[in-house]
């Protein structure tokens, strides 16, 4: 095995409540060769003092602090800044398990990314697999998978249940000088997706892709226990842009089924955005805010959803009903599914 130097790199904000179990899984790992860059994004909590108790004495481990600007920036510094042959990232509200960089560097030859699937922690811990076996991607046809499940969350997954999917920044080592090479930076103006964007490009540009069928690393969802409402307008026309430009820029506009699912992702995502702002406004505010963004281009327009098979029944009712200009019969059937929603949870 060579003896790569990993950067592990743990963003973190106000998570003093679990921060030290996530420090701790690193330190604890089997394979000895690393670092661990904890970039503070400008928490108020205890997470300061926390992370500056393990410096005592231990010299694997550094801490930075900045004025909160985003997970991205934060990101961005670490790679910067990483000694390491390979980066990783780990939220600082999971965990590794003992053996996870030691079996990811152990398929690293040859490999610009190495991924591994999770263990899901909430109630009741579950595997989530983001492939039904381990392989390795070397070609365009054979990395396609990777794009897909990016657009379509749960393609190639052979779960019952899905609760994340491969575009997620962790449970991998990415070669930094690839990172480097190919300027790959997670993008601070996207205020969400940001990862699933990185992964689109740098899954593209990887001379091969690694991805290892087993669990190690520990993925904490009970902090998400309430029904969210979507992205507002402009971050979904941000994703929406990136795809596009993502597909022409690399040829995807001319691969039918790559095109396809990301043009139903870009559907998807315009009637999140439209479903927004009808449930969060008045009927002829909420109306007017979804033409207003349709003119100026931040969602697609009604036809165009229409048009797209694949995209869910009711948001096809719902586009063909709006472009028949009956949002308020838009607005029920929103209002319903959201309360339906809350009450499953």
């Amino acid at each position: 095995m060579a003896d790569y130097k990993v950067s592990v790199i743990i963003p973190t904000y106000n998570n003093g409540k679990y921060i030290e179990k996530c420090i701790r899984s690193v330190l604890d790992q089997t394979y000895k060769n690393l670092e661990i860059i904890v970039i503070d994004d400008g928490s108020t909590d205890d997470t300061k003092s926390i992370c500056e108790s393990f410096m005592e004495g231990e010299t694997k481990v550094v801490y930075y602090y900045q004025q909160n600007q985003g997970v991205s920036v934060a990101r961005n510094y670490g790679i910067e800044i990483a000694t390491g042959d390979f980066v990783m990232f780990v939220d600082s509200d999971d965990w590794l398990s003992d053996d996870c960089i030691e079996t990811l560097v152990l398929k690293a030859d040859g490999s610009d990314i190495i991924s591994c699937c999770c263990n899901v922690v909430g109630e009741k811990q579950e595997i989530n697999h983001f492939f039904e076996s381990s392989f390795v991607a070397k070609n365009r046809q054979e990395k396609e998978c990777f794009l897909l499940q990016i657009s379509d969350f749960d393609r190639g997954q052979p779960n019952k249940v899905n609760y994340t999917a491969i575009g997620v920044p962790w449970g991998k080592l990415y070669r930094r000088s690839f990172l480097i090479s190919n300027k790959l930076q997670f993008k601070i103006d996207l205020k969400r997706l940001q990862d699933n964007v990185f992964n689109m490009y740098a899954f593209e540009l990887a001379d091969a892709v690694t991805y290892i069928d087993v669990p190690l690393y520990n993925y904490r969802v009970n902090h998400i226990s309430t029904y969210k409402m979507g992205y507002s307008a402009s971050i979904q026309k941000t994703v929406i842009h990136e795809r596009m430009k993502f597909l022409n820029d690399f040829g995807y506009n001319r691969d039918s089924e790559i095109y396809n699912t990301f043009h139903a992702e870009c559907a998807k995502r315009s009637m999140w955005a439209m479903r927004d702002y009808l449930v969060s406004n008045k009927l002829n505010e909420g109306k007017r805010l979804i033409l207003e963004s349709i003119r100026e281009g931040r969602l697609l327009q009604f036809k165009e959803i229409c048009s797209n098979k694949r995209l869910n029944h009711k948001y096809l009712i719902a586009a063909n009903l709006m472009r028949c200009n009956c949002f308020f019969l838009v607005k029920i059937l929103f209002d319903f599914d959201l309360k339906r929603t809350e009450r499953s949870l």
